[in-house]
Formats: structure tokens, sequence, C-alpha cells
């Protein structure tokens, strides 16, 4: 079946504060009242409809001929809150279907609260941000993005490297319980994949978040693929190379985490004696300090020596990159390098490797979808994309 015409944002707002207002209860009411075609009427309404905001309704009225369709607004939550929660700062943000994101707010701490303390500071700040921007609307569901493995079923945190007293947080739990709001809660790097899939080409691939810490997850025939517990394509925690004796945080040795990692890289810059401060790496590196390229590009080595089996064992059709060291040409150069030397000839011959396109936003991009399907909107139109934010 043909794809309906791209129709612009702004045409799609305008269009549903008409119908939803009552000033256009027809197409023909939004060709004369917005100086648009017959084609162009009827392509923001069947988008509209595809996105479940309206509903096209026979009219009671007689007219002595075939009955009249009016155009009729949905009366459902139509907007979700969403963020992301590191070991070190919140990302959030409160999103509907057709707008363009918002530049997401953002909290900075040294560690993080107690559970529920952080999801009673997310709940005030969503209802703020509601308040703001949504007035009009209704929060229907939440998506958490969350630093740490996911169990599949129960949904709940399992051993977060740099989450102290997190470990067993039922999430969904506590914010069901302040809110009475149905709440989705994804593992960061996995909800970043999702969040990837309306923008990227390819249907099978492996994303790999490589910033502080490192994580991956699998995409095969446009489905995140969940594995038995849930924590199917993390990397994180695989060893790649017997001769590096590093003590992961989850208590390990040789972890790709404990030896690939952007928190490596600044832990063997500080005992090489360069003055990094509070700077970030990526920073550093494109600015003044070429010192670090060794050690960024073992770290794009290591992580793509151990993404070689996997490109063998599920011959996806890309790899895509996110997290700060993906904005580092030495790391993507040496971790394309290392792929291909890694996996076989058949498997690779038409494997891309890029850079994701939604940077910092991708996970919030992710769990917004499948927020919108706890509360039964068609996420498949969305027409929101994230300003990039690195």
């Amino acid at each position: 079946m043909a794809k309906n015409p791209a129709v612009s944002t702004d045409l799609l707002d305008t269009a549903y504060g008409m119908i939803k207002s009552g000033v256009a209860r027809r197409r023909s009411d939004l060709v004369h009242s917005m100086g648009i075609s017959s084609s162009t009427a009827s392509n923001v309404a069947r988008s509209l409809i595809e996105q479940e905001l309206i509903k096209e309704i026979e009219s009671n009225r007689s007219t002595g001929g075939r009955p009249a369709k009016i155009l009729v607004s949905i009366d459902t939550a139509e907007v979700v809150a969403v963020a992301e929660v590191g070991a070190h700062h919140l990302r959030f943000g409160i999103m509907d279907s057709i707008h363009p994101m918002r530049e997401p707010k953002e909290i900075v701490f040294d560690s993080p609260s107690p559970p529920e303390k952080v999801m009673a500071t997310l709940v005030e700040r969503w209802n703020q941000l509601r308040e703001e921007h949504f007035a009009e609307c209704k929060i229907g569901a939440i998506g958490l993005s969350v630093a740490s493995p996911v169990e599949a079923i129960t949904r709940k945190l399992v051993l977060p490297a740099r989450m102290p007293g997190w470990h067993g947080a039922d999430l969904c739990g506590i914010l069901n319980e302040m809110t009475g709001l149905p709440v989705w809660v994804e593992n960061d790097t996995r909800a970043c994949a999702v969040g990837e899939l309306p923008y990227v080409s390819a249907d099978s691939y492996i994303y790999v978040k490589a910033g502080t810490g490192i994580g991956g997850a699998v995409v095969i025939n446009g489905e995140l693929y969940q594995g038995a517990g849930g924590f199917a394509g993390d990397i994180s925690h695989a060893r790649v190379d017997p001769n590096l004796n590093n003590l992961c945080a989850c208590g390990r040795i040789g972890c790709l985490e404990a030896v690939a990692s952007g928190a490596m890289i600044r832990e063997r810059a500080l005992s090489a004696g360069l003055d990094l401060g509070d700077r970030p790496i990526v920073d550093a590196v494109l600015n003044d300090m070429p010192e670090i390229n060794p050690y960024v590009r073992q770290s794009g080595e290591l992580i793509g020596r151990a993404l070689g089996p996997i490109v063998n064992f599920i011959n996806p059709g890309a790899i895509y990159v996110g997290g700060s060291l993906a904005q580092l040409g030495v790391f993507m150069s040496s971790l394309r390098a290392s792929v291909f030397d890694t996996a076989s000839s058949t498997a690779s011959q038409d494997l891309v490797i890029d850079i994701a396109p939604n940077g910092a936003n991708a996970p919030l991009m992710g769990v917004a979808r499948e927020a919108f399907k706890l509360i039964g909107s068609n996420t498949s139109h969305l027409k929101y994309r994230p300003r990039r934010h690195e």
C-alpha cells in the first residue's frame, strides 16, 4: 500500500486545533479556512486519523443524499511524560505526537537520591511542564529510560553499575502509585535503539552506546529483540581481551565497560599526567589534547572486537553508534576497522557503520514511542523529530 504524502507539522497543528475547537467540521472547512487544496485537506485529515487524534463519523443530520461525514477530536490522552535517568543527571520533557520535541530540561547531581525521591521530583517537573506547554491536555502515560539493565517481565532494575541502592527498584510501580498512569521502563541503550527506528534505513541493526559507559541493543526486522531476560545485545560486560584485568563495577574483571568506556579513557589520561580538569573527553580531544587519542583508538578497537562475532551471528544491515565517543573520528575509524577485521567478509560485506542520527534525544524518543503504545496511539506515523543535542 502506498504511503500518504508527508504533511507539515504546521498544517497538522493548525488543522487539529480547528477540528478540536469545532471551527472545522468537514474537510471542506479545512479547505476554506486554511486556504489549502482539497487533496491537501484530505491528506491532513487522513494523517490525523491515522495518529488517532481525530475520527470521521457520519452526521445525524439528513441532507437527502449520502450521509455527510464530519471530523471530531478523539478525547484521549494527548501527551506523554518522558525522562532519562542517569547516574549523574535527569533529562525530561512532555511530548505529543505531532510537534517537534521541545528541548528537554536537565538536572545534574553528584549521585542519585533514592528512587522514590527521584520519581517524585520527575512527577513534579512533568506537571509543571504540562501546565506551561500543554495546559489543555492530560498526561496519558509515562516512559522512562534508565542507565541500568531492566528485567523483561517485571521491568525492575537489575544491578545498575553506577546507581547504588537502585537494584531491584520497581519504577513502574512507584510511578503508577504516584500518578495512576501506565508506565514503561527501559534500559537507556535499548531505548535509544527504539528511538532511532523511524530515522534509519536498516531494518536489522546493532545499536551501540559509547560514552561514560558502554551499552548495546539489537533490532531485528524492525523490532527490538528482547532475549529471554530482556538483556539481548548488552555488550558492556563481555570480555574481549584476556590480558586486560581491570576491575569492573559489577565485580568481574576485564569487562568491556571497564576497559573501553569513556570513564576508563579519562582514568588512563589522568594516570598519564594529563590535566583534564572537569572537561569532557570529547572536548579535550577535539581542542587541544591529541595525547588522549591512543586511549580513544584502543576503546574503538576493543568495542569493534566485541561486535564482530555478533555481526557474524545475526548479519545486521548496520551498526549505529551513539554516545559522546561517536563524535570522535578517531574512535569511529578504529571501531570500523576492528569490526571489519573481526567479522567474516560474507556477514559484513554490505554492513554500514554510522553515527546514530538522533544523538542525546534518542532515549526519550524511544520511551515516548512505547508510552504512546500504552495509551493506544498509533506511533507509526509520529511526526516529531528531536533537535540534535550533544
